[in-house]
């Protein structure tokens, strides 16, 4: 199942093997539609952290996907499959901006097969993956966010202290 927004650009392919889910999703909706993977699926460059793959785990799905930006976070081969990536210069409306982990096809594609090949393997690090995502509450991120803040904030060029200032 490929999930995308009703603006998506992902090509559709005659097959009847893959569904395409483009409307909106509630919450509880989504959740349900995590749990019914038998793992999710990021073919990203680059994540500021990548949410979606986080929101998986936390529904008990392995995730397959670079272990490259955001993702290097919270992803490792005990809670999902790493994929091998090719570092290349970020295009589009990223151009000049950095580098981007451009996911190897085959590599996805073998790691694809290992969940279909071994369910059970993909459960047990669906397990660790949702033990691994309770690491990372809502709370936590608002609270490291203010902390790093607050750090860049504190204090000028000079390092003298300025004291904390009222974000809005």
């Amino acid at each position: 199942e490929i999930k995308c927004s009703k603006r998506c650009t992902v090509p559709e392919v005659n097959d009847p093997r893959v569904k395409y889910v483009r409307q909106e999703l509630s919450v509880v909706q989504m959740a349900d539609w995590y749990r019914s993977l038998a793992a999710f699926v990021s073919a990203s460059c680059g994540e500021g952290f990548g949410l979606e793959p986080l929101e998986a785990m936390a529904c008990g799905k392995p995730v397959i996907a670079t272990r490259y930006s955001g993702h290097a976070e919270y992803l490792d081969d005990s809670v999902g499959y790493t994929v091998r990536y090719n570092l290349v210069p970020a295009s589009g409306i990223y151009a000049d901006m950095g580098l981007w982990a451009e996911p190897d096809v085959w590599s996805l594609a073998d790691r694809l097969r290992e969940v279909y090949r071994d369910p059970a393997a993909a459960s047990e690090k669906g397990a660790m993956a949702l033990a691994r995502a309770q690491n990372f509450p809502w709370d936590r991120s608002g609270d490291v966010f203010l902390q790093i803040l607050s750090a860049s904030v504190a204090f000028d060029p000079k390092n003298e202290p300025r004291g904390r200032r009222k974000v809005i």
